[in-house]
């Protein structure tokens, strides 16, 4: 963060600086993402087959990724019809930006996690069109870690807990949910983090539900081939935030949470 550089204040800094910032934070290459978010080096599993049961008693590190869901409800860009939202959520020169920021933005920095162990969950369309599906399927056949949940049109708030639902572990003490859209990015050592702050299921016995809110970050403003990064300082925001539950427990909205700052 640069010094004297309040909260939502442009951060200006150097290339050379600002590959270094998104390279050991986010594990994003410039120059791939200057190529227009064009093809760049493929993204591989490596030690992804680390036994899971190992960090069962700190919880299971669960994610939950939307793209481009037709469903009802959740949408900041209101639309008369169905069909209307359908057209804008299927256009190809959408869903083309939507793919590359995907695969270029968000994933680079989720593959490389300190901590391993963890799964996310891509809620899809049950509908999205060709060739995206097929080019989807294929990017998260790169890694184990990556499931898909295909929802039908209904509402957004169920679609979200069913694709969650499907994944939860029933032995783990604990759930740790993390949500992201399709152009967030989160540090490399997030998950290790998730950890480190959740501090055990004892917490969320006790209390019904825990909040992590890991709330500093950096918004990533592409302009042309020109990148500003601008410093965020921001509670109960989407990316970073987590939630602690136990596997039986109901619904989110029903617990008592307490709220951690990291």
């Amino acid at each position: 963060r640069a010094p004297g550089s309040g909260r939502g204040t442009p951060w200006r800094i150097d290339p050379l600086a600002q590959a270094e910032v998104l390279r050991d934070a986010f594990c994003l290459d410039l120059d791939v993402l200057a190529k227009e978010l064009g093809p760049g080096a493929r993204h591989e599993p490596g030690h992804v087959e680390r036994a899971r049961h190992e960090h069962r008693e700190r919880g299971q590190v669960l994610g939950l990724l939307r793209f481009s869901v037709l469903s009802e409800g959740a949408f900041q860009t209101r639309h008369d019809s169905l069909d209307q939202r359908r057209a804008y959520l299927f256009d190809p020169v959408r869903l083309e930006q939507r793919l590359a920021w995907f695969e270029r933005v968000t994933l680079p920095g989720l593959l490389a996690q300190k901590d391993p162990s963890f799964r996310l969950v891509v809620l899809l369309a049950e509908d999205l069109p060709e060739p995206w599906r097929g080019r989807m399927d294929a990017i998260l056949a790169r890694d184990p870690r990556l499931v898909a949940f295909r929802a039908p049109v209904e509402r957004h708030r169920k679609s979200c807990a069913d694709a969650i639902a499907a994944h939860i572990d029933p032995n783990a003490e604990a759930v740790l949910q993390f949500r992201l859209d399709d152009d967030d990015a989160v540090a490399t050592d997030f998950t290790r983090r998730l950890r480190r702050d959740f501090a055990g299921p004892s917490r969320v016995q006790a209390q019904g539900g825990l909040v992590l809110d890991h709330a500093r970050g950096i918004n990533l403003i592409w302009r042309g081939r020109d990148v500003l990064l601008v410093p965020r300082l921001e509670r109960y925001l989407g990316v970073g935030f987590a939630i602690a539950t136990r596997p039986g427990d109901g619904r989110q909205d029903r617990q008592q949470q307490e709220v951690l700052p990291c």
